[in-house]
């Protein structure tokens, strides 16, 4: 059998050219050998095969791809497309939601309730349609009851990113005579602990 080592390591060094910064080649490389092991076929196909660095290539392509995404999820970057909702939807996330990612049931829960205040008739297509089976009138309700949930999800994404964190800028906004009031009591022992 070959060894593939070289092979790997030329081929991650190619992708992370390709794509930004923060996207190391050490890192693709191990995603290469996971994918390599956990395939086994794989594997035995690419020591056979005489154009293995372009066929490592392809599949370092798809790696640097779910990392960045993986990354753009983590920082709050990430955007949902119409297409990756219609996804959700079409296998069946409105009524089980247990094989999604965490940020992804929360997208879509507060997407759900923030269309059923804005687009009460956009939900109500969406529920009928994927949770009853039963399809409007005019099937263009269906692709702009999707636009709406997408435009709300990504709302509720973008939002949880500036309020989720615990650093600089986190903490409520209190006047300076609030703050001496609240530490003088403290200090006082009138039973508060100073804490906002």
């Amino acid at each position: 059998m070959v060894d593939l080592e070289a092979d790997v390591n030329k081929a991650a060094g190619i992708v992370a050219r390709s794509w930004p910064a923060s996207i190391e080649a050490a890192d693709i490389g191990q995603e290469i050998w996971l994918r390599l092991v956990e395939s086994p076929d794989t594997h035995r196909r690419l020591a056979l095969a005489e154009e293995r660095v372009s066929a490592l290539v392809h599949i370092g392509h798809q790696v640097a791809a779910e990392l960045r995404s993986a990354h753009e999820v983590a920082t709050g970057q990430y955007r949902y497309g119409t297409r990756e909702v219609r996804g959700l939807l079409d296998s069946g996330a409105l009524t089980d939601r247990q094989g999604l990612a965490q940020v992804e049931r929360f997208d879509l829960s507060g997407g759900l309730e923030l269309m059923a205040e804005r687009h009460e008739e956009y939900h109500s297509v969406l529920w009928d349609y994927y949770v009853h089976g039963v399809a409007p009138e005019h099937r263009m309700k269906i692709t702009r009851a999707v636009d709406a949930l997408t435009e709300c999800m990504n709302q509720i994404h973008l939002s949880s990113r500036y309020t989720d964190h615990q650093g600089p800028g986190a903490r409520r906004a209190t006047s300076n005579a609030a703050a001496q009031a609240r530490t003088s009591r403290s200090y006082n022992g009138d039973g508060d602990d100073g804490r906002y």
